[in-house]
Formats: structure tokens, C-alpha cells, sequence
């Protein structure tokens, strides 16, 4: 493993190239969400065309699995691994409930609330972050406990990922590049790839949200305040994967800070795109975005597209599903992809309802799931 003070230098280094956007790497993807004709001329597609294989996944419903909403998917080779609101449901390929992993508590074992889960299906081991009670918790597949260990002594840690014998933890502390730090699981030592070079400050609203995905066992950051998406291959080598441009319409640190009269240090002049999620895979990366005039009114959802394949972006797409208009993926769709490869939503059953696909599915019963496999 390299030096940390060698990775960090590394990190900086990248992240001086990524303030020049395309110029010395005009080959990598690049959404470019900086023109506003651009964001406003909505393109519309559909998943035939896209050639996307769909597929439904009703979840069971019982008054041991009630979900409203879904905060993560995860997947094992049996096994579809549900988040939502702090617990972790299982249910296998066929979406009959199969059980909870482990129980909400502080003792053995327990966990105050799931903020983030891994299945590390090789190794037989499930990790879940409990962020409240600042551990990692971790069972096997069938859900016995084996052991928890403290999370890293970062302020805020919101996400991680596990590859071969280490962990892979970022944190937020508002920087303009993220805390990355890996562990190992068998000793955990900890090694800091990269550390936040700056804090919160007092009255500042939380913007800097870092994703993190894993595609062909390597991991990518995408982190707001900094216009690039990072590759961290599992020797921590850091390198570049892609820009998304958003330039003047990022907000500064002084327009989402507070005063005493709760207003910001300076307001916003025009409009301001926050990301709230990333979504990349083996052959797209999905930005939702928002797009307003201040960091709590006005926003307006969007989805942004790049097509790693036929080289193409879409500043605002909306992508209709001949099936149902209820299956339209725009910029209010939950994304995930699990294994870098499949893209999954889901939908409420309420919804679910008025169409014609499920005709058996009440409108209080549990979301079905979504699966589009890109060909």
C-alpha cells in the first residue's frame, strides 16, 4: 500500500487538473451541466430504443415487512437487501420476504440505525455502518453476527465500500475534496488516501454530499464541490473518470452560510444546480440534480445522462417506459445499481396500482422493484 502523504499529493495533484476541466484530458466523459439553454432543452427517450430488458420484483407484504419507502438496494446471488428508514430487509430473487438483518439497539450485535450496507459475498460478510452509534457491524450471509469494529475518527463518515480485504470510508466535512480513508478488515489499520481541506463553518448549510459506486471492483467518487469523478482502483491508485461541469452554477461557501438573522452571507444570482444523487455503471453515469434559485426554494429535479458507449450527454433527459407512465425515469426516480451493471428503481404500490401491469397489487402493499438491464 502506497504512503499515505503520497496519495494525498496524488489527490491534490488530480484535483488541480480537474479545475481545468476538458483541456489535458479531452478523452473523458464530460456532463456538462454549466449552460442553462442546454439544461432547459429537455431530450426524451425510451428504454426500447435504449435497449434496456425490463423485469418486476413485487415485494412480498407482511406485517413483518411494511416498507414506504427505500433508502438502498443491495444484491447478493439469492438475495435482494432492502434499507429503509434504519432496517435492513431480505428477500430473495423472487421477491418473497425471507427476514431482518440483525436488531436496532446498542448492545452485541445490534445496531442503532443501517446508514449504509456492503455484501461482500466472497467473504461471506455483510457490513453495516450503524452512523449513530459511529460502528461497523458486520454478519454473514445468513445473518449471524461476527463482529464490530469503530469507524474512523472523521467527523462525518456517509458512505463506504469493501473490496477484497479493506474497507474504503469517505466522510464530508464540507471540503472541497473528500476524506477518503481505507481499512484494512483483517488488522484495521487505517491509511488516509485523501483528507478534507477544509470544515463546516458555523451557520453553514450542508452541500458537499460525496457518492461513491463500484463498477468491475473499482471504486468511483463523485463529490459536489469538485467537478471531477475519481477512479479508486483497489491498489489506491487514484485517477480520473470524468467531469461533471457545473461551474458557475455551484454555489459558494459564503451563499449557504447563515448569519445571526438566518440569511445568507451573500445571496445567489442566478440559478444553482445541488447534486442529489450519482449513479454511474458500466456503461452510463446518472446525475440528479437540482436546479433553483436558492439552496431551499424553487428546485426543480432533473436528470443528466452520459453514455459511455456512444459517447453522449443529456443535460435534462427524461427516459418513458412504453409500458406505463409511471415508469418514466426522470429527476424524482430512485436509482441504484447494486453491481455497477443493472439499474434498479422501484415503485409505491399506490402507483403501482393504477396501471395495468399489476393488477393483484393492493395500493398498501410493499414497492415493486424496477430492473432495467442495459444490453
Amino acid at each position: 500500500m502506497k504512503a499515505p502523504t503520497t496519495l494525498t499529493v496524488a489527490f491534490a495533484a488530480l484535483l488541480a487538473s480537474a479545475c481545468s476541466t476538458t483541456s489535458n484530458e479531452s478523452s473523458l466523459p464530460v456532463i456538462d451541466l454549466n449552460s442553462i439553454s442546454n439544461i432547459d432543452k429537455k431530450i426524451e427517450l425510451d428504454t426500447e430504443a435504449l435497449g434496456w430488458k425490463q423485469s418486476f420484483i413485487p415485494l412480498e407484504t407482511n406485517d413483518s415487512c411494511l416498507i414506504s419507502s427505500i433508502t438502498q438496494i443491495e444484491t447478493s446471488s439469492d438475495a435482494y437487501w432492502i434499507v429503509s428508514r434504519g432496517t435492513i430487509f431480505k428477500f430473495d430473487k423472487q421477491g418473497k420476504y425471507v427476514g431482518k438483518l440483525g436488531n436496532i439497539g446498542q448492545g452485541p450485535g445490534e445496531f442503532t440505525s443501517a446508514e449504509k450496507i456492503q455484501i461482500d459475498e466472497p467473504n461471506n460478510e455483510i457490513f453495516v455502518m450503524d452512523y449513530f452509534g459511529r460502528k461497523m457491524v458486520t454478519y454473514d450471509m445468513n445473518g449471524k453476527f461476527i463482529r464490530s469494529f469503530l469507524l474512523p475518527p472523521v467527523q462525518h463518515i456517509n458512505n463506504f465500500s469493501v473490496f477484497d480485504d479493506k474497507l474504503y470510508y469517505y466522510g464530508f466535512d464540507n471540503g472541497v475534496s473528500p476524506s477518503l480513508i481505507a481499512v484494512n478488515t483483517n488488522d484495521l489499520k487505517a491509511d488516509t488516501i485523501s483528507k478534507s481541506d477544509r470544515e463546516m463553518n458555523l451557520g453553514e448549510t450542508f452541500m458537499g454530499t460525496t457518492f461513491m459506486g463500484s463498477v468491475d471492483n473499482n471504486i468511483y467518487l463523485y463529490h459536489y464541490f469538485n467537478d471531477t469523478i475519481f477512479h479508486v482502483q483497489t491498489d489506491n491508485k487514484l485517477t480520473l473518470a470524468g467531469y461533471v461541469n457545473m461551474k458557475d452554477l455551484y454555489f459558494d461557501y459564503d451563499e449557504v452560510t447563515i448569519n445571526e438573522n438566518s440569511e445568507p452571507l451573500k445571496r445567489a444570482t442566478g440559478q444553482r444546480a445541488v447534486t442529489t444523487n450519482f449513479v454511474n455503471t458500466d456503461r452510463y453515469y446518472f446525475v440528479i440534480y437540482k436546479l433553483g434559485t436558492g439552496p431551499t426554494k424553487d428546485k426543480i429535479s432533473q436528470l443528466a445522462l452520459y453514455d459511455k458507449k456512444a459517447n453522449k450527454s443529456y443535460a435534462n433527459v427524461v427516459i418513458n417506459d412504453p409500458k406505463s407512465d409511471e415508469l418514466t425515469i426522470n429527476g424524482k426516480t430512485p436509482l441504484f445499481s447494486p453491481d455497477g451493471k443493472t439499474i434498479i428503481s422501484y415503485m409505491l404500490a399506490f402507483k403501482a396500482a393504477e396501471t395495468d401491469l399489476f393488477p393483484n397489487v393492493a395500493e398498501e402493499d410493499n414497492p415493486i422493484l424496477v430492473i432495467y438491464e442495459p444490453q
